[in-house]
């Protein structure tokens, strides 16, 4: 296991997608327009788009750059507000392009030609890279102790990362911590642990400080239920060498069989027909919930050691609790 000024010098090299963004809308000529998916493209993934729409809606500063040449697929103005669309209109008009009906008229240039670093590939290309490294097996015994970890957001710009260490024979809180951390990565939908990480990064550090880490962490989020098989518990996993299980709320990739619906626990299959992990639910009462390896715990393991911290929550109960610590106010 890492001691804690170890934690950090692990070297992530998270993008600023934010300054990327912002070099791509200045390369897009006046008179031009783009649109969100080929600005998502140009950064290395279509799965951008709707960060970059929100982006260009909400950012403060985006009056400085020309977030108006860009539109929707369909060539329409993304029409958040009246006055948004009119302050569009406006500035396109000013540089020669003509809109009808909020859509931009046919013949309008449409510059596609980025030059772009693509630092989603680069961190997808990350991603597979730790996914080699993932152990699905291991001598498993089952530990006096298992922690919960979350991440909550209080405000714009900070996470508030909580551990909750559950002991599993008392059936108790044995430790909990909850530290605040700026957060500069945007949310988008396979990247989650270039997001997080860096704050369950400070929150190890200040937990190892005054004890050693539970035997295991469930994580809230994915293992190896991925695109490329490396969500954020497998790849905290591997970073810190250490047994972790991810249980997420979102089901990311993979096959349910249908015919399995009335079950509390139901297989989940990845595209080459193998066991992925497994949708569970203490009852039929409860929404599932889709947990898989993240590192160095089977899937036999993990089925075994989420039924001993399950209670009446949606939520194995360490996760639970971590959930509700994340988003307590001081």
């Amino acid at each position: 296991m890492p001691q804690p000024e170890q934690f950090l010098s692990h070297n992530l090299q998270i993008p600023d997608l934010r300054a990327e963004v912002i070099s791509l809308l200045q390369q897009i000529p006046a008179g031009s327009i783009s649109t969100f998916g080929s600005l998502a493209r140009a950064l290395g993934d279509i799965k951008a788009a709707k960060w970059i729409g929100t982006l260009l809606r909400h950012d403060p500063d985006r009056d400085r750059w020309p977030w108006h040449r860009v539109v929707m697929q369909n060539l329409q103005l993304p029409l958040t507000s009246g006055l948004t669309s009119s302050l569009q209109n406006k500035h396109l008009k000013a540089e020669g392009v003509v809109t009808h009906s909020d859509r931009i008229t046919p013949g309008t240039p449409i510059y596609e030609s980025f030059h772009s670093s693509q630092p989603l590939r680069e961190l997808q290309l990350r991603q597979q890279h730790v996914s080699e490294r993932i152990q699905l097996t291991s001598k498993f015994r089952i530990p006096k102790t298992v922690a919960g970890i979350d991440i909550a957001y209080p405000k714009p710009g900070i996470a508030r990362a909580a551990y909750v260490e559950w002991n599993l024979q008392n059936r108790s809180v044995e430790y909990e911590l909850a530290i605040e951390t700026p957060i500069h990565f945007p949310y988008i939908t396979g990247y989650l642990t270039y997001r997080e990480l860096p704050a369950y990064l400070e929150l190890f550090k200040a937990v190892q400080t005054e004890r050693n880490l539970a035997g295991i962490l469930l994580v809230d989020g994915s293992g190896i239920l991925h695109p490329r098989k490396c969500g954020i518990a497998s790849h905290l996993g591997v970073i810190l060498d250490h047994p972790t299980i991810g249980v997420s709320k979102k089901l990311l990739t993979g096959n349910i069989n249908p015919g399995d619906q009335e079950s509390n626990e139901i297989p989940i299959f990845d595209a080459q027909n193998e066991p992925a992990g497994i949708a569970m639910r203490k009852t039929l009462e409860n929404k599932l919930v889709f947990a898989s390896t993240g590192h160095r715990i089977s899937l036999e393991d993990l089925r075994g050691l989420l039924k001993l911290c399950w209670f009446d929550h949606r939520l194995p109960e360490p996760i639970y609790l971590a959930d509700k610590l994340s988003k307590q106010r001081e």
